[in-house]
C-alpha cells in the first residue's frame, strides 16, 4: 500500500471513531445528565404565588452553528407572562416571546444584519408574520441540590408544541426573583428544517446548520 493511500485509511478510521462517538447519544437537545423522575414533579396549586415577569430586563438568547465554520447568535425579547412559584420553584404560569423581536448580535454590518433578521423571520425558519408569538408553558418541577431545579415545559413555536426540560438557577432577591438557565434544542422538533442536516444532497458544509440551538434565558419576576 502507498503513502497516500495509508493515510487515507488512517483519516477515514479517526472520522469514523469521531462519528460513532457523535452519534453515541442522539438526543443532544436533553440534559447531559438525565434528571426526568428523579424526585417529585411540583406543579401548581392554591398555595402558589403569582409573579409577573418583567418585559425590561428578561430576554432569551440563542445561538446556531453551522456543520462547518462559524454560526450566529442573537436575541429574543419577552412580551410578557405570569409565573407560578411553589416552594422556590417555578410551578405554573406562562412566558410569552415576540418572535418578531428576533435579532442577530455577531453581524457587525448593519446591510448583512439586517438581512439574516429578515430570513429568520421568512418562511424558511420562524415565518413570524404568520407565528409572531412563541410560548414557554411552565407544567411543573423538579427541586435539585441548592438553588438549581428542572423545569418541565411545552414550548410552542410555529404552532407546534413540544414538552422539553429546562435546567434552571432560582435566585430569590428582595422584591423580585431571577431565573437563569440554558439548554440545546433540536429545532426539526419544530418543523425547521431548512439546511438541516442531511436534508439536502450535496449541500456544502458551511451551508449546512446544525439541528441543536444552544437557547439560553434570563427570566426577572416581580412580585
Amino acid at each position: 500500500m502507498g503513502r497516500t493511500q495509508t493515510r487515507n485509511v488512517i483519516f477515514g478510521a479517526l472520522f469514523a471513531l469521531v462519528f460513532l462517538f457523535a452519534c453515541k447519544n442522539p438526543n443532544t437537545h436533553k440534559p447531559d445528565v438525565e434528571l426526568v423522575g428523579a424526585g417529585t414533579l411540583v406543579t401548581s396549586d392554591a398555595q402558589s404565588k403569582e409573579y409577573t415577569v418583567d418585559t425590561s430586563a428578561s430576554m432569551l438568547y440563542w445561538k446556531a452553528y453551522k456543520l462547518m465554520g462559524s454560526g450566529h447568535d442573537g436575541g429574543l425579547r419577552c412580551n410578557g407572562g405570569k409565573i407560578l412559584m411553589k416552594d422556590s420553584l417555578p410551578v405554573g404560569g406562562e412566558v410569552i416571546m415576540n418572535m418578531e423581536s428576533i435579532s442577530v448580535m455577531d453581524i457587525e454590518d448593519s446591510e448583512k444584519n439586517a438581512n439574516l433578521v429578515s430570513h429568520l423571520k421568512d418562511a424558511d425558519f420562524f415565518e413570524t408574520g404568520k407565528y409572531p408569538l412563541a410560548t414557554l408553558k411552565i407544567l411543573g418541577a423538579y427541586k435539585k441540590e441548592g438553588k438549581k431545579a428542572l423545569v418541565k415545559v411545552s414550548l410552542e413555536i410555529k404552532g407546534s408544541a413540544r414538552e422539553i426540560e429546562l435546567p434552571v438557577t432560582v435566585v430569590w432577591n428582595q422584591g423580585f426573583v431571577d431565573i437563569s438557565g440554558e439548554t440545546k434544542i433540536n429545532r426539526k422538533d419544530w418543523g425547521i428544517n431548512y439546511h438541516s442536516e442531511g436534508s439536502v444532497a450535496g449541500l456544502a458544509k458551511d451551508k449546512i446548520i446544525k439541528d441543536d440551538i444552544d437557547v439560553r434565558w434570563q427570566l426577572k419576576l416581580l412580585e
